[in-house]
């Protein structure tokens, strides 16, 4: 059976959180991930590429490696049979998900897991992510503006996945979730992105005088700036409980850098109470 080594330096600026990941996988193939052990530990500090490197050097084995400047963060496969390389290959895929998924950066990382294999990288997630992110994943790719293309398999496969509706984790008093806002390329709202900082505040308008969608839900920053709103199929269950009562608020979570597409460049992490 061949064996695996995997490394992650996970940097979450919004959480104030640095989480190294050291993972020992047994029999992973195209078909099938193997077992895994996972050892987590947190560090006081974001993972520069400098930490980077000195781990790159104490490796022994073969590598698929890389350092995404845009999150701060990295993963390794350390591997010792040069055979396994187009197994590594599409398994790095998923690495780079999950480094987006922990930042809330739901868009790309389903991007990565799409262009992967969907169903193996869910298995994956399921061994290292908690079920809440999970949801959100599903939530994204059925209810968000990111993915412009839903593949009937994969929303088929979500369904059998998930016991209760994921839209639900957007629902009051239910924790936090990720959204990615729309509509940042109209009014020139995408040049606010430069401005922003991550922890930024932001606060959930409903709009009841929006004619072109009743239940359209604005962001802004507390500052006044626009950012959006929140996608249409997902704001219909926000303005449901805002006409309620409930209150929709939180913060910048992650801005991606120029070369990323609009729809995906901001993640704002919010929660809604009564």
């Amino acid at each position: 059976m061949k064996n695996i080594r995997v490394i992650l330096g996970c940097t979450i600026p919004v959480n104030n959180q640095n989480v190294y990941y050291d993972i020992k996988m047994k029999g992973l193939t195209k078909e099938y991930l193997g077992e895994m052990e996972i050892e987590k530990r947190e560090y006081e500090q974001p993972f520069y590429v400098d930490q980077y490197n000195r781990i790159i050097e104490s490796l022994k084995g073969f590598r698929e490696m890389e350092y995404l400047m845009e999150l701060n963060s990295f993963y390794i496969v350390e591997y010792f049979d040069e055979d396994m390389t187009q197994d590594i290959l599409w398994f790095a895929d998923i690495l780079k998900a999950f480094l987006f998924f922990k930042n809330g950066i739901v868009a790309a990382g389903l991007n990565f897991l799409i262009k992967s294999s969907f169903a193996k990288g869910i298995e994956f997630m399921k061994n290292i992510c908690d079920f809440k992110l999970l949801d959100n994943i599903f939530a994204e790719f059925l209810f968000g503006n990111s993915i412009k293309n839903k593949e009937p398999k994969i929303a088929e496969f979500i369904s059998m996945l998930s016991e209760k509706n994921p839209k639900e984790i957007y629902i009051p008093n239910n924790g936090e979730f990720f959204i990615h806002p729309a509509g940042l390329y109209y009014e020139n709202r995408v040049f606010n992105l430069d401005y922003l900082k991550i922890g930024s505040g932001v606060i959930a308008e409903w709009e009841n005088n929006n004619t072109n969608d009743p239940n359209a839900v604005r962001l802004w920053t507390e500052k006044g700036i626009d950012l959006g709103y929140v996608p249409r199929c997902i704001a219909s269950t926000l303005a449901f409980h805002i006409k309620r009562g409930a209150k929709y608020s939180g913060v910048v979570a992650a801005i991606l850098p120029k070369v990323y597409n609009d729809d995906m460049r901001l993640t704002i992490k919010l929660s809604g109470s009564y």
